[in-house]
């Protein structure tokens, strides 16, 4: 790495106004927006614990314009007295040099205004994931101008430390659960801390870029073994809890299945019943069953809900806040796999592509709060997530996946007017009824609509030879060749036989200059395709007395260009798809360029590319809400229909489904391989 940089650190960021009391002997801070204890502590080489004893309340929240009282550490001899009655202006510092320290193998970066995870990666030489496990508080909460963040020194060894946690990234402290008597993992793990649905289990995707390690450490909960030393009472604690931003002492005790009273019981440390973030608590035994029937039914801590309740809460949305933004995947935590499978692999890479977006917004000025929790296995109820109390204050949530999860999430978006993104479900009932619904992946109904509509938009006037398989036909070929019955437009029907001469099929096709000859299988079977291929090339290659000829094909075509793009560009190719890449592009290629420096490997090559799904959904629907002004949700989403955003793979036209219903996603590309051997995406949306 080079030389580390010398930056010029504005003292107070130059907007602070400072007055100093001799006889009280502190200096008052006015907090400039994105500034928090740590950063104003190191500027004026005090302690955050200090500050807090001058300042009550501030361990939980500070805003900007709010004025600090700072410890004096000195005071210069040169300063004039000042009177017992009388405060004094300090002007406003001078620019001071700072060097950039590297303190138990991290550098301290001061943040610049603009700068982003990504381009901290650049900078340094290290992947987004190493930045996240020194910084874990940056996984839910944006950088900010004049925040310190801890950057991995490549060429400092030993343990590293977390100052702004206590958390020991290379073995344990008592400030933070480490989840094991064995030291962490590798630097180059990838950690993601998700909420789990049942117990509050955290844990953190462990993956050393070749998908050898899964799941492999637990965070914010930490079972007592044999012989193991907590900072906490082992006699009366069972888990350690780390604190959450937005956690509640009610929350709490309610995901352990204790009351509030004994959790104050065992955390004697909590005054005014105020919790703060980063704040271990001592979780408690629960009580015997004989105890819990000794318990008085009426007692005021037992506010347990009714089995049946989803919990219900008034909508209490933090008006000018960053976006409160709620993902719910089947991310599997409880699997006891030590190898992801395919599909908790997609879910991860879809959750990875979706902190990309996040970034890319983040870059742009937009301030984002993310929840991440894992809804598990299908049979289980997402209750245990939906009464969390932060879900009520949420502007949006994606996800689930699972059939019973979307119809649970559905009664509680509509019960508090929440958009619910749902990014890979098809064929909701409960879309026809839920104007809050918003559906990415359209039934295969919607598609071929699409697809036919947009078919007779290119082909007004197509003569199309179909070419049959043993009698198979592709659902979207049984439509078109319906359509062609209803219009009254002749076409044909061949098996897909290559013993047999071409002069039937060149006789089929048409001499109309303004007619379009198609040709198609009727089936999307690649072993199919690859045996009519070059009886295609032949009918292409003699055109003297015939309309212009092309293949027309299916989605699936895409993933057969590896094999057969020559085929494809000779014969004119066209074919619908509701996801497509073109790599070349450069958005695209800087998309798979951050991914991979940010998480140490590449996309995988699936179709689609999930990685590319949860970017192109989360930057869509972020982008458009995060430039609401000041119009109401429900007015905002509404205007959707008519947004447009540039995505990299997913097309986005969102129709209503009926005057009470939710949205449905019908954006389709048509995609042409021209004969000169160019590629181009016709988008209908725009």
């Amino acid at each position: 790495m080079q030389k580390l940089r010398t930056t010029c650190l504005l003292v107070a960021l130059l907007l602070g106004v400072h007055v100093l009391c001799a006889q009280e002997g502190y200096i008052l801070h006015t907090v400039v927006k994105g500034q928090g204890l740590y950063s104003i502590a190191r500027l004026y080489g005090v302690t955050e614990a200090e500050i807090i004893a001058l300042n009550p309340g501030s361990d939980i929240v500070i805003r900007a314009g709010e004025k600090l009282k700072i410890p004096q550490k000195q005071v210069n001899k040169e300063d004039s007295p000042v009177s017992n009655s009388e405060e004094k202006e300090v002007k406003t510092p001078v620019l001071q040099e700072a060097t950039e320290e590297v303190v138990d193998g991290f550098i301290h970066h001061t943040v610049q205004a603009g700068e982003t995870i990504y381009r901290l990666t650049v900078n340094y030489g290290v992947t987004g994931e190493e930045i996240y496990q020194a910084n874990p508080i940056l996984r839910t909460e944006s950088l900010k101008a004049g925040q310190v963040v801890l950057i991995p020194d490549k060429k400092s060894t030993g343990q590293r430390v977390n100052e702004s946690t206590g958390q020991r990234v290379n073995g344990s402290t008592s400030g933070q659960d480490d989840s094991s008597s064995s030291a962490q993992t590798s630097s180059s793990s990838k950690g993601y801390k998700i909420k789990g649905a049942y117990g509050n289990k955290e844990k953190a995707f462990d993956n050393d870029g070749n998908g050898d390690s899964f799941w492999s450490r637990i965070f914010g909960k930490k079972k007592k073994t044999e012989g193991e030393a907590l900072p906490l009472d082992p006699s009366i604690c069972e888990f350690e809890h780390i604190v959450l931003k937005g956690e509640t002492i009610f929350g709490i005790s309610r995901t352990y299945g204790i009351t509030e009273a004994e959790l104050l019981a065992a955390n004697p440390t909590i005054t005014n019943n105020k919790i703060r973030r980063g704040q271990v608590l001592c979780i408690p035994f629960k009580r015997s069953a004989s105890q819990q029937d000794d318990k008085s039914a009426s007692s005021e801590d037992d506010r347990t809900q009714p089995a049946d309740s989803l919990a219900l809460r008034p909508v209490d949305r933090r008006e000018g806040g960053p976006l409160q933004v709620a993902l719910i995947l089947p991310f599997m935590l409880d699997e006891n796999t030590s190898t992801p499978t395919a599909d908790q692999a997609k879910m991860v890479e879809f959750y990875e592509g979706f902190l990309l977006a996040i970034d890319s917004l983040r870059e742009a000025d937009v301030s984002i709060e993310l929840h991440v929790y894992d809804s598990g296995e299908a049979t289980r109820s997402l209750r245990p997530i939906l009464e969390a109390d932060e879900m009520t204050h949420m502007d949006i949530i994606f996800g689930p996946m699972h059939p019973q999860h979307v119809a649970e999430a559905s009664d509680f978006a509509r019960a508090h007017s929440i958009p619910l993104i749902l990014p890979f479900s098809r064929g909701v009932t409960q879309l026809a009824s839920n104007p809050w619904m918003w559906q990415v992946n359209a039934d295969q109904a919607v598609i071929e609509d699409e697809g036919i509509s947009h078919f007779f938009e290119l082909f007004p006037k197509p003569n199309v030879l179909f070419f049959q398989t043993k009698g198979v036909t592709d659902a979207f070929c049984s439509h078109l060749q319906r359509e062609l019955d209803r219009r009254g437009m002749a076409y044909s029907v061949f098996p897909a036989d290559t013993t047999s001469n071409v002069r039937p099929f060149m006789e089929a096709c048409s001499r109309d200059d303004q007619a379009d000859n198609i040709l198609m299988m009727t089936t999307s079977d690649k072993p199919s395709l690859s045996t009519m291929l070059p009886t295609f090339q032949l009918i292409m290659r003699d055109t003297a007395q015939v309309a212009d000829i092309h293949l027309y094909g299916y989605p699936q075509y895409q993933t057969y260009a590896a094999t057969h793009a020559n085929q494809f560009y000779e014969l004119d190719t066209w074919y619908h798809t509701a996801f497509y890449t073109n790599t070349t592009r450069p958005d695209a290629a800087d998309l798979f360029r951050k991914f991979s420096r940010m998480y140490g490997r590449e996309m995988a090559a699936r179709y689609p590319r999930y990685g590319l799904l949860g970017f192109d959904i989360g930057y869509w629907f972020l982008n458009g809400l995060a430039h609401r002004g000041p119009a109401p949700v429900e007015t905002v989403f509404a205007g959707m229909t008519t947004y447009r955003c540039s995505t990299i793979q997913t097309g986005f036209n969102f129709t209503r489904v009926g005057p009470t219903g939710g949205y449905t996603n019908t954006g389709i590309y048509v995609i042409h391989m021209r004969s000169d051997g160019e590629i181009f995406k016709v988008d209908f949306a725009w």
